[in-house]
């Protein structure tokens, strides 16, 4: 199968973990493997600009997914991530994976309700059927 993501990340931990949730999605919901992605990092103040010039909110997350005709573009901020990781008492890799698969969802063009309530449940199974068996 050829994989159809870009991961600008040097960072090989970050890129094998992108490409661990890449392949599970895709064979969770086959139709994203239609879809080309391009998983930047930007800082906190590149996040927080993307999210004001498409939705008008002047606020930091951890993700933007953008979905265009013929590729989904998520921007994810580490630093973000990584402070929500330790809010919430998680490792860092499992906030990651997360946020990740929650950006995937999004590109489905579920709506912010739908990822909340099923991101937890595709984690769970993320974790069962990858990590499990590695």
């Amino acid at each position: 199968m050829r994989k159809r993501m870009v991961i600008n990340h040097r960072n090989n931990r970050i890129r094998k973990l992108c490409n661990k949730v890449y392949c599970f999605i895709i064979k969770v919901f086959p139709i994203l493997s239609e879809k080309f992605f391009i998983i930047d990092f930007v800082n906190p103040y590149q996040i927080r600009k993307i999210k004001k010039s498409i939705w008008n909110k002047n606020v930091f997350t951890d993700t933007v997914t953008l979905i265009f005709d013929d590729y989904v573009h998520i921007y994810l901020c580490l630093d973000i991530i990584k402070r929500n990781s330790y809010k919430y008492g998680k490792p860092f890799d499992d906030e990651l994976v997360l946020v990740l698969l929650h950006s995937f969802l999004h590109s489905l063009n579920k709506e912010e309700d739908e990822v909340s309530v099923i991101q937890h449940d595709i984690f769970r199974r993320f974790y069962e059927e990858v990590i499990k068996n590695e």
